[in-house]
């Protein structure tokens, strides 16, 4: 009963990443998994500092879970600022990539043990401007900057094609008006199947606001039992029901060899958001709470139905790169 409490701790979490449908999504013990906010919670879910590989926002610390697929980067104070995300370049195959035209940078850690390294392709994405987090490094008092949700300037920065940093608003209009462009559910960049001009990323969007961000990348790599998996891996019909004007190429690529993705989100209770009239009875905030009090996950197990497969990643409006 005490891990229970330690997983939930009765408090809203405004970052979590991976996308699926079921039972107790509050949970995050096979999706929508909390991600720490602060190095004090990273630690205490056991993820250690380990070495960056080379990119901007030099004063950052990274902190990673055993399977390091998703590391935290966390400022001077101890908040988290950004993301990277790795790719075992051992176990994902397929891809017919150029990694570097794509944003990603080749990452060369040692292993847990010190014994041997480990060979990744990493993207990062980071929550707040390079210039405005030096001024915090230097002290600088700085306005305006949100005490509640994650991105503090009201904007998200991107690792995008040759590492150059994309700002991306979080102000639904003014996204719909840059280079992404809406798909049915989800809003993409660059619909054309060369993989090395596919974006890597793709903005959430609901009620005309950022509420998170998809990845992306095109090929295969496989769940491994013994280590939290991450992705998500939609297949040709999910693909088509949520990209509906894209190149039949791209469909054929999320056939073969295959369609990595992960949604990271950044509100609480991202498990309400639909681009469909999808609903969860009763409300979670109910279901949390009797948890709360009650401490028995069993008694409470007729109150949620499972969503139906069909209803699977069309999470919050999605936005692709034109």
């Amino acid at each position: 009963m005490e891990d229970l409490q330690k997983i939930i701790q009765c408090r809203n979490y405004g970052l979590r990443a991976k996308f699926d449908v079921g039972l107790l999504p509050a949970l995050g013990l096979s999706y929508f998994f909390n991600i720490p906010q602060t190095v004090d919670e990273a630690t205490t879910d056991e993820w250690t500092e380990t070495e960056r590989p080379n990119g901007p926002y030099t004063s950052l610390t990274m902190y990673c879970p055993t399977e390091r697929k998703l590391c935290g980067l966390y400022d001077s104070r101890g908040d988290i600022m950004g993301l990277q995300i790795a790719l075992p370049q051992d176990e994902f195959t397929g891809s017919a990539s150029n990694w570097t035209t794509l944003g990603f940078t080749e990452w060369h850690p040692p292993s847990l043990d010190g014994a041997t390294f480990k060979s990744y392709y990493t993207i990062q994405t980071y929550f707040i401007s390079e210039e405005t987090l030096a001024k915090l490094d230097a002290g600088e008092t700085v306005d305006g900057l949100s005490e509640t949700n994650v991105l503090k300037e009201n904007a998200l920065y991107l690792t995008g094609f040759d590492t150059e940093i994309v700002e991306v608003s979080t102000n639904g209009t003014d996204i719909a008006n840059s280079a992404f462009t809406r798909q049915a559910c989800i809003i993409w960049m660059n619909l054309v199947c060369a993989e090395n001009t596919i974006f890597p990323w793709f903005p959430l969007v609901n009620q005309n606001e950022l509420i998170g961000v998809g990845f992306l990348a095109i090929g295969t790599m496989p769940a491994l039992d013994d280590e939290r998996d991450w992705f998500e891996r939609p297949g040709e019909i999910v693909v088509r029901s949520i990209i509906t004007d894209g190149p039949e190429c791209l469909y054929s690529l999320a056939s073969t060899p295959g369609i990595l993705t992960m949604h990271i989100y950044f509100v609480d209770d991202p498990w309400y958001l639909g681009c469909l009239e999808i609903e969860l009875v009763p409300s979670l905030e109910n279901y949390i709470l009797s948890l709360c009090k009650t401490k028995s996950i069993e008694s409470l197990h007729q109150k949620f139905v499972f969503l139906e497969e069909r209803n699977r990643f069309h999470w919050g409006q999605h936005l692709f790169h034109k």
